[in-house]
């Protein structure tokens, strides 16, 4: 049969249709001939078209039980109105259509919107905020923060779905260049804590990923919302001066389908000081949630000798990690933590306090 004949019939059972609710599973059994049609890979150059005229079958279906008040009452003039619905959307009538085989109104199907309901004008999809570690009483007077919610939806269960997250800088920091004098230390940790969820905050996840100069992830639910801070800033002394934060304007934004990053997202354990009461000079961190794969360490210099011991959750080392292995390096399942020791940040080699060593996780997102 041709693509005229096919309609034919099924616009022809529906207009001898007894009763609306005939009528509609006529036009519905259309609605998936044509998708069976569009479907098959001999017709894959007619796909548009056939999928364009499935769609409004559907369509006339649906408003072919359209109730004209509260109830199942309908009239006349609702009935024809539902079995004229395709022959409205092809003024030069659905046969010519058909045959042509081109225009918009065939070759491209209606647009499907996969924006939830529950986005409106109140709803946060996206701000920025100006951040700093332990702002001054003057800087929170100005509307600096430590951390601050910048994205936010509550939506309803039926709308859980892919739902993309971009972080980043919303302005480049200003290096600090040979300006003469001390310079100050200067570290600017950002992070983001990704609370989501398929079942609102009852049942919702909770990671936290690095900033840096952007990142990009997608994750599941109908529930998001996403905090961005600053980490502490080194706590030793470099060069002879404190180290600082400094102000950085950084923000988020969440959209309704998947828009995952190539990059992978990563969460650093910053040690900044070997503990010198442990034994050989130790630091001890729990991994981070969703930790799948060790990313390169950095050491204190491009010599040093990290060692990384993985351990479960009483303590007991599971597995090893030692400058020189392959890289990445992955995760044991049961492992929950940590243990770094470095040569160069042992107490007694003068590096100790300065180790400077940053461990980074790619995470599963």
């Amino acid at each position: 049969m041709t693509t005229k004949e096919v309609a034919a019939t099924f616009l022809g059972r529906a207009a001898k249709a007894k009763n609306p609710v005939e009528r509609s599973q006529a036009l519905r059994e259309g609605a998936a001939q044509f998708a069976h049609l569009a479907s098959d890979p001999r017709n894959s150059k007619y796909k548009g078209q056939l999928t364009a005229i499935g769609l409004e079958f559907a369509g006339a279906a649906m408003k072919a039980f359209e109730p004209v008040a509260p109830g199942l009452n309908h009239d006349p003039a609702v009935d024809a109105r539902a079995f004229h619905a395709l022959h409205a959307l092809y003024p030069e009538g659905i046969e010519h259509a058909i045959e042509q085989g081109e225009g918009p109104s065939i070759a491209t199907p209606k647009r499907v919107s996969v924006l939830p309901a529950t986005f409106t004008e109140e709803t946060t999809l996206g701000r920025y905020a100006e951040l700093t570690f332990a702002p001054t009483a003057a800087q929170t007077s100005a509307g600096i923060k430590q951390q601050d919610t910048v994205a936010l939806w509550n939506g309803k269960k039926t709308e859980s779905q892919a739902m993309s997250i971009d972080l980043g800088l919303i302005f480049p920091p200003i290096l600090q260049g040979d300006i003469g004098g001390a310079i100050p230390a200067v570290d600017g940790r950002l992070y983001a804590k990704i609370q989501y969820g398929a079942d609102g905050m009852t049942q919702s996840n909770l990671v936290t990923v690095d900033v840096g100069l952007g990142r990009r992830l997608t994750v599941i639910g109908n529930y998001i919302a996403v905090l961005i801070g600053m980490d502490p800033p080194r706590s030793n002394l470099v060069g002879g001066l404190p180290s600082t934060s400094p102000v950085l304007t950084a923000g988020a934004s969440i959209a309704a389908y998947a828009a995952g990053s190539a990059a992978p997202v990563v969460r650093t354990l910053y040690c900044d000081a070997i503990d010198p009461t442990s034994s050989g000079g130790e630091f001890h961190a729990a991994i981070p949630l969703r930790a799948v794969r060790l990313l390169p360490p950095l050491g204190a210099s491009p010599t040093d000798t990290l060692f990384i011991e993985f351990q479960s959750i009483n303590g007991t080392p599971i597995g090893a990690w030692t400058t020189g292995m392959p890289l990445p390096f992955p995760v044991p399942p049961d492992a929950f933590s940590i243990v770094l020791t470095s040569v160069q940040g042992i107490p007694g080699t003068g590096q100790g306090p300065e180790s400077g060593i940053r461990v980074p996780f790619e995470l599963s997102l």
